[in-house]
């Protein structure tokens, strides 16, 4: 199988078009080709460029190698294929002839006795098995001989008397050759599988060579031991060669054999065909003796087929057999027979031969010899600690023999033992042995391969000369990029000829340890600061500036290096007790060392600023934050502050001037944190970047240091930067924008309740009352200020009024960053009023009503709308008086109300009472009398101002809508309340000629009783979402009277159910501004167009009294606005640019960091092509366009390259993985660099 696939590999590389080493043949000689699969066939014929140059030898009987069927017929069949398959191939084409055959009939090998024998076994295949051999003529020897032996009934015992009773120990002359037959004779016991001990003798052991071992040899005289007993298949099917026997077996008659029917089931006999194999082969084997030992049953049907045909002598233990042996042989004749031996690698007989000549050199020779192939039989079969150990056996035993040995023979010996040591694993050893051979090459490889570089520097400079030029230049580049590479170990001579060569190799694989330790010991220290600023070691790179005390240029780059770094390991919010590891404080120590009067000021005052931090010198830190704040470094100053106002709990403002000196710095630092947070592009500034620690790595990925104020709001990485350190953290530019923004607004919250903590405790903020009065506090643990009478003048008044402004202006800071935090709603209000001190605390005793009830309580159950009485406690907020429960469950069917008032749930949770409508509109006809009052604007008081004229004609405008409503919805005459709702409003006209009623209630005073819901839904036209809703009762549609359809019709089961009806709709009216929306094209349209009557039609009372809009006002009166065509196209151009910033924005916060770092690109490149004064042409959209995506790739490229350089710098991989894979890793650095 592992011959087969090797072989599948081999063709798949040569149909690939590989190089392979060799040349193609003319002409091939293929013997035993019954071993070869047809795809063997395949490739030993495409090495062969001649297709009739290929001769192919064989015997199919012999085909017994595992899975191989072999026929010359199918071989000529397949090699005629492939050579029709490649005809078209060639042009002009190609003659293709059937391949000839020619057979050997002649056996040179064996004499006619053996001969004989193994053609009976060929003749029992042919008969049974046709088709599994070529039919072939009939071999026969040259001369004839005896007939081969078979001793069968004989036990292992019987045999050993027999072999032990020879004068010169047959036993051991069959295997070992302690004695030989007449002449030389080569004696060898066959059978299946291993050896069989035979004891009994001085020598123990006697080694059975297998058939399969055998295959292909031939030896003078063969022993066959026990081949039918191994054999698998079992008497009953062996007894199917009787059916080849002609006339009688041992005396008996024919009939009496029972040979088996093969046709009747073929199948069960296949396995004997197989054996039958075996059994020729064995027989082939010898050239002039054959003996076959075997007692058992399987063996007898061949017994008798081979003895019926006088083809064997049959010995039985009765019988007498003859001597064997012959006299003994001399120690030349031994000696010259293991040489034989030795050349046929029969390493073991080859030991016995030269033990019996005494020749114990060459004993130890073979010994090495035999232990090799040993070792060879362990791989594949044992455990590796085993197959090494062997090995390494065999190389001692190799090493001892060339200790004895001259000339090339002892260099062979130690080639042999360095190849036996490498297969130990032992490369320090084989490089040993190979130096003793003289092959400097493999010795160098294999020192480096031990990772002795001492001894491949020696074995490469005291033998140059001796080895390959290439195998020498590589070995040598290898160890210096080992020695480059350890800081810690030195070479034993010099690698180089000169510094030049040292810099260009370690410039050429970008060693920047070795390079800047080589440039430091030249004096050039700027030049090896560059290379361990580049390595990320700044450290190091600051101590070498620092040691060029002459240049002031090095102690200024050292300083802003020293910055750089303290910026990003001490940056803002980090506090000295909370670093991540040591670099900041060797940073701040080496910040001692600089000459601080050199530097500039800006940087003198900066590194001031670190050191003060870690000495907690706050008072220094207030100095400098002052200081930064009037140079412009609103950065510094922040950082700064932060520092000072870190614990602000612990603080103490026990007076004015110093809570208003407080305020103030506070107020810068807050100040400058919300201009961060609503700042658009943070991220983009590097001032902000340098604050928060912020490296950019691309022009879409940064990343931050962990620990720092931003890598706490970074749950995760979002980005795989492999550029990135590991102690770093990596974010694309939106997401580390809006993570910076949301994390310094938290920030500022935070810290500005601190501060209002801060404030609250202090006594500065409240004045003690009866101090100032008095002169004296009787409460010991008083929390307000003692100020006394004579200090109250109008400076500290001031000063006390500029403290509450400040604290405001703090906190309208974190309101603009919060918005939502100045969000107030309805329900908002009625819960804070509910707590007020008027409501909790305080009641007065003349707004209480009978039995004790307080009025106000009455009025927010009215605006709550949430009990059964609130309708009649509003009644009662004005008069005091109590109502009964009354209602229905369908009483909100064919209503029509206004949506404001169906918003809130509470007025669906009870039933409601309305039996004092009649007092309420009594104090709604009050009520408006009094807004008409031209005394009264002074009297009231809305929002921080004055009710002016227009202000109340507001008011009474929706109280009159309110009750044209209300009158509509009345399906009978309740009380009355028609005729009364009627008399209200038509008592707000104006009686006077000179004073025409106001037009924004005018309609309402001229309204007839049945035209209510017209007159409001004239005035509906200015809404642009319906107000109004009609109620319809899902159990009563019938009933509906369908006032008009612009009105919203909306149906209910139950009338809880109507606030979430009205939900989407809701939510529609909230923001009517969409960017979906159309352009707005303002227009007037006629009322009529809009409102559609239903069953009743507005008619005025008096056409003459209509409303006419051109009457003036006297500068009372509410006009509308109409928008000019400009105001329009305005109103266009910012919606329309508002949709285009809103999709930008969209856009740009789902783009991919390669979308982002395309877009960075396009942009430097439009701006520079705007200050150049670029002109639009064919350069110009070739600079805007492929121009920016071929400097993506580049950029992508240049990331990649120094991605790959990172994976593999030498040094960190010498460490982490050893020396193993340093050829490959220079080859890279090379191609790379």
């Amino acid at each position: 199988m592992l011959i087969c696939v090797r072989t599948h590999v081999v063709l798949k590389a040569l149909q690939s078009k590989k190089l392979l080493k060799g040349k193609e043949v003319d002409f091939l000689f293929v013997p035993a080709s019954q071993d070869n699969l047809l795809i063997d066939a395949l490739l030993l014929r495409l090495i062969c460029r001649n297709p009739e140059g290929l001769v192919w030898a064989g015997d199919t009987a012999q085909t017994i190698s595992a899975g191989s069927s072999f026929r010359f017929d199918d071989l000529k069949a397949f090699m005629y294929r492939i050579e029709e398959n490649q005809a078209p191939y060639f042009t002009g084409g190609r003659a293709i002839s059937q391949p000839s055959s020619f057979q050997l009939t002649v056996n040179y090998r064996s004499h006619g006795g053996i001969v004989n024998c193994a053609d009976s076994v060929i003749e029992l295949i042919c008969r049974f098995w046709p088709n599994s051999i070529d039919i072939l003529q009939r071999e026969c020897g040259i001369v004839q001989g005896p007939k081969p032996v078979f001793f069968t009934g004989w036990g292992m015992d019987s045999i050993r008397r027999l072999l032990i009773g020879t004068s010169y120990a047959f036993l051991y002359a069959m295997m070992k050759l302690e004695k030989s037959f007449v002449g030389r004779l080569e004696i060898y016991g066959l059978c299946r599988d291993g050896y069989i001990s035979l004891t009994g003798s001085t020598h123990d052991k006697f080694l059975y060579r297998t058939l399969q071992k055998c295959k292909g040899l031939e030896f003078s005289d063969v022993f066959l031991y026990n081949f039918f007993e191994d054999s698998k298949m079992n008497s009953a099917r062996w007894r199917l060669v009787l059916a080849a026997i002609d006339g009688a077996a041992d005396g008996n008659g024919i009939s009496r054999v029972q040979a088996p029917c093969f046709e009747r089931d073929a199948a069960r006999y296949a396995g004997i065909c197989s054996e039958l194999k075996f059994l020729y082969v064995g027989v082939t084997r010898a050239q002039k003796k054959l003996w076959i030992v075997d007692k058992s049953e399987q063996s007898e049907p061949m017994r008798l087929f081979w003895t019926t045909r006088s083809l064997v002598q049959a010995y039985t233990p009765n019988t007498n057999v003859p001597n064997f042996a012959n006299p003994a042989s001399k120690d030349d004749e031994w000696a010259e027979h293991g040489h034989d031996m030795f050349r046929h690698k029969q390493y073991e007989q080859a030991m016995y031969c030269f033990e019996q000549a005494k020749m114990q050199r060459e004993v130890k020779i073979a010994e090495a010899h035999y232990s090799r192939d040993l070792a060879w039989a362990t791989v594949g079969t044992t455990p590796p600690s085993q197959q090494q150990k062997a090995f390494s056996e065999a190389a001692d035993a190799f090493v001892q023999c060339a200790g004895e040995a001259r000339g090339k023979e002892r260099l062979q010996y130690y080639y042999n033992a360095a190849e036996c040591y490498v297969h130990a694993a032992e490369n320090c050893k084989a490089a040993d042995a190979y130096v003793c051979a003289e092959e400097y090459d493999l010795a160098a490889k294999h020192y480096r391969k031990a990772g002795i570089f001492d001894k491949t520097v020696d074995i490469i400079q005291a033998h140059a000369d001796k080895m390959s030029r290439e195998c020498a230049d590589d070995l040598l580049a290898v160890c210096r990029l080992y020695y480059c590479s350890k800081d810690d170990v030195k070479p034993p001579s010099s690698l180089f000829s000169s510094f030049e060569e040292e810099l260009e190799f370690l410039e050429t694989y970008e060693l920047d340890v070795a390079q800047s330790v080589l440039l430091e010991s030249h004096g050039k220290f700027v030049e090896a600061a560059e290379l361990h600023l580049n390595e990320n070691r700044p450290i190091e790179a600051i101590k070498l500036l620092l040691r060029v005390t002459s240049d002031a240029c090095a102690i200024q780059r050292s300083a802003n290096i020293l910055l750089t770094c303290l910026w990003q390991h001490f940056s803002f919010w980090v506090r000295p007790s909370s670093f991540v590891d040591d670099t900041p404080r060797e940073l701040l120590m080496l910040s001692h060392l600089l000459p601080m009067n050199s530097l500039s000021l800006k940087t003198h005052d900066e590194i001031t600023m670190f050191q003060a931090a870690e000495e907690s010198d706050m008072g220094t830190l207030e100095k400098l934050a002052a200081s930064f704040l009037e140079q412009g470094n609103h950065y510094a100053c922040v950082w700064c502050l932060d520092h000072v106002y870190s614990r602000l709990a612990q603080r103490h403002l026990p007076t004015l001037e110093g809570v208003a000196l407080f305020l103030r710095k506070f107020y810068s630092y807050a100040h400058i944190l919300y201009t961060i947070a609503s700042h658009n592009n943070p991220v983009g500034e590097c001032n902000i970047r340098k604050l928060f620690g912020i490296t950019q790595v691309t022009d879409d990925t940064y990343v931050v240091q962990l620990g720092s104020f931003v890598s706490t709001a970074i749950n995760g990485i979002d980005v795989t930067c492999d550029s990135a350190p590991l102690d770093m953290l990596s974010c694309t530019h939106s997401n580390l924008t809006q993570k910076l923004k949301d994390r310094v607004r938290t920030y500022l919250r935070s810290q500005v309740n601190a501060e209002t903590r801060l404030c609250e405790k202090s006594k500065v903020f409240s004045q003690c009352l009866s101090y100032i009065v008095n002169g004296f506090c009787k409460y010991v643990s008083c929390r307000q200020a003692h100020v006394p009478i004579s200090s109250l003048d109008a400076a500290q008044y001031n000063e006390r009024v500029g403290i509450h402004l400040q604290q405001m202006r703090i906190l309208q800071l974190v309101y603009s960053a919060f918005p939502g935090m100045r969000g107030w709603s309805r329900r908002d209000a009625l819960q804070y009023t509910s707590r007020a001190n008027c409501i909790r605390r305080y009641r007065p005793t003349e707004l209480l009503r009978q039995h004790g009830h307080y009025v106000v309580e009455d009025l927010l159950a009215f605006v709550k709308g949430s009990t059964p009485t609130s309708i009649s406690a509003g009644v009662l907020y004005f008069q005091s008086t109590e109502a009964t429960l009354a209602s229905g469950a369908d009483a909100l069917h064919n209503a029509i109300l206004p949506r404001s008032w169906l918003v809130s749930s509470n007025k669906f949770i009870a039933l409601k009472d309305v039996t004092a409508i009649g007092s309420f509109l009594d104090d709604v006809q009050v009520l408006l009398q009094w807004l008409q009052s031209e005394s009264v604007s002074e009297a009231l008081w809305l929002m921080h101002t004055n009710v002016t004229y227009i202000h109340r004609n507001v008011f009474i405008s929706r109280i009159c809508r309110i009750l044209c409503l209300f009158a509509y919805n009345c399906s009978l005459d309740w009380f009355g309340v028609k005729d009364k709702i009627s008399r209200i409003l038509v008592g707000l006209r104006s009686n006077d000629p000179n004073w025409m009623t106001p037009g924004i209630y005018r309609r309402y005073t001229e309204v007839a009783l049945e035209d209510y819901l017209q007159v409001v839904l004239s005035y509906e036209k200015t809404y642009t979402t319906g107000n109004l809703v009609y109620l319809v009762h899902k159990q009563q549609k019938h009933q509906v009277t369908d006032p008009t359809t612009f009105i919203k019709q909306l149906e209910y089961d139950r009338p809880e159910d109507i606030p979430a009806l009205l939900g989407s709709h809701l939510d529609a009216a909230c923001s009517p501004l969409r960017i979906e929306a159309p352009a707005f094209v303002p227009r007037r349209e006629d009322a009529q167009k809009h409102i559609q009557l239903g069953p009743k039609t507005l008619q005025p009372q008096n056409q003459h009294q209509e409303l006419d809009h051109n009457v003036p006002d006297t500068g009372r009166r509410v006009f509308s606005v109409n928008p000019t065509q400009e105001e329009a196209s305005a109103a266009c151009m910012i919606q329309n640019a508002y949709r285009r910033y809103h999709r930008e924005s969209v856009r740009r916060s789902k783009r991919t960091t390669l979308e982002a770092e395309r877009s960075a690109i396009f942009e430097e490149c439009l701006k520079h092509a705007r200050g150049s004064n670029l002109k639009p042409g064919h350069y110009r959209l070739l600079y805007l366009g492929p121009l920016v995506h071929l400097l993506l790739a580049l950029n992508r490229g240049i990331a990649i390259v120094d991605n790959m350089k990172a994976k593999t710098k030498i040094p960190r991989l010498l460490i982490s993985e050893g020396h193993g894979r340093l050829e490959e890793l220079g080859r890279r650095r090379s191609e790379l660099s």
